[in-house]
């Protein structure tokens, strides 16, 4: 029999031990990301399981600590199925879960395989900024310097 944890379980989960946040890439399109952290495999993959979403990953660490496992959510349909099915459940990051979803929301009417215009760039470096303020990282991103876009 398969145990598949139910979303509020996985939000949870990720309200501690997970992060969304927005990803510089060399195409000057910011990108989205979500991860979750822990040192249980065994965890990751049910929550992969459930989902349908990620790729597993370890990250060893010193000897001082454990080796962490890592659940990488990036492709864009993958986000938007985690958005849908655990961020209406997040409690401590309902706030990046929102920005997320606003994140998707512009892709939606962008695009990112293109290259986007000034303004289009402006409003997803705004709103990437909004999310790593959010998470506690002030306003700082990336490196992108676009003629009309915030510094």
């Amino acid at each position: 029999m398969t145990f598949y944890p139910p979303p509020e379980y996985i939000a949870g989960f990720f309200d501690a031990n997970g992060t969304v946040y927005v990803a510089d890439t060399a195409r000057n399109a910011p990108r989205l990301r979500i991860s979750i952290t822990t040192s249980h495999k065994l965890v990751l993959v049910s929550f992969q399981a459930a989902l349908h979403v990620g790729t597993i990953t370890l990250h060893q660490r010193r000897a001082v600590y454990d080796d962490q496992w890592r659940l990488n959510v990036t492709s864009i349909p993958e986000v938007g199925r985690f958005l849908d099915e655990i961020g209406p459940h997040c409690i401590i990051k309902n706030t990046q879960m929102i920005l997320a979803q606003k994140f998707i929301d512009h892709i939606k009417d962008y695009g990112i395989g293109r290259a986007l215009d000034a303004g289009a760039l402006a409003v997803r470096l705004e709103l990437a900024y909004a999310m790593s303020e959010a998470n506690g990282y002030g306003r700082k991103l990336v490196d992108l310097e676009v003629e009309g876009t915030p510094s």
